[in-house]
């Protein structure tokens, strides 16, 4: 069959007519790629962008879990220290140093994590 065309091709138009058939025929198959490609680009684009929303989502659920872990540490010692009324503003004064050790290291470990991530 393709012979057909071909021999057809060659007799009726020469050489040209038989070259410029397949790039006629290729052409709407071009396009289409050109419109696939530009399809993809957008997804990929879009699915980035939701990607961003959920890391920042995820970041801020994790420091306020910190957040909320750090408190109710703090006032768990607090709660104890207050059993010790002797010991009390010396133990005050050591557990708010340490609250804030405690929260400048877990702030390091996740920046630490979001960089891995």
């Amino acid at each position: 069959m393709e012979g057909v065309v071909a021999a057809t091709l060659l007799i009726g138009g020469g050489l040209t007519a038989l070259q410029t058939a397949p790039v006629i025929t290729g052409l709407p198959f071009a396009i289409i790629l050109l419109i696939m490609i530009y399809s993809l680009n957008e997804g990929l684009k879009q699915e980035y962008e939701v990607e961003e929303i959920v890391r920042k989502k995820v970041r801020e659920v994790r420091e306020d879990l910190i957040i909320n872990e750090i408190i109710n540490t703090v006032v768990h010692d607090h709660a104890l220290i207050n059993k010790d009324s002797t010991e009390n503003a010396e133990k005050n004064n050591k557990v708010d140093k340490e609250v804030v050790n405690e929260i400048k290291k877990k702030e390091k470990s996740a920046e630490k994590e979001d960089k891995n991530n």
